[in-house]
């Protein structure tokens, strides 16, 4: 399919053989010169998603002091060093905080994330544009 517009929205339903029972994220990359796709660290831990999920109907809702708060508990307490999920709570964190006048702590999130070994770290770098 070749998208015709800016926006427009295609939905797929992708079916995978099953997965080993104790995993906990897995990623679909596909390699090829242009235009691939890829989506890094699909998160399998329900507890996980649902928060991330309250974290995303906070911004939604303009709660941005909630949705830090949330993803800083997610950071802190929640997702491990290994699972690529920590590197999106800390993009939207750095977002976050930039976007509510706060660059001291993107910034000191920034230096944070680098010294972690986060799944696709220069993937979330790239991102950032840092």
């Amino acid at each position: 399919y070749r998208f015709k517009k800016v926006g427009e929205l295609r939905y797929l339903t992708l079916t995978f053989p099953p997965l080993p029972q104790d995993t906990e994220w897995f990623s679909i990359i596909e390699e090829c010169d242009m235009n691939c796709m890829a989506v890094y660290g699909i998160c399998l831990d329900p507890e996980i998603n649902e928060e991330i999920n309250t974290c995303f109907s906070d911004i939604d809702k303009g709660k941005l002091a909630e949705a830090i708060s949330r993803f800083e508990i997610l950071r802190q307490d929640i997702i491990p060093e290994s699972n690529p999920m920590l590197g999106s709570v800390y993009l939207n964190l750095i977002s976050l905080y930039n976007d509510t006048d706060q660059p001291a702590k993107a910034e000191s999130l920034i230096v944070e994330f680098n010294k972690l070994l986060v799944p696709f770290k220069q993937e979330f770098i790239k991102l950032l544009g840092k």
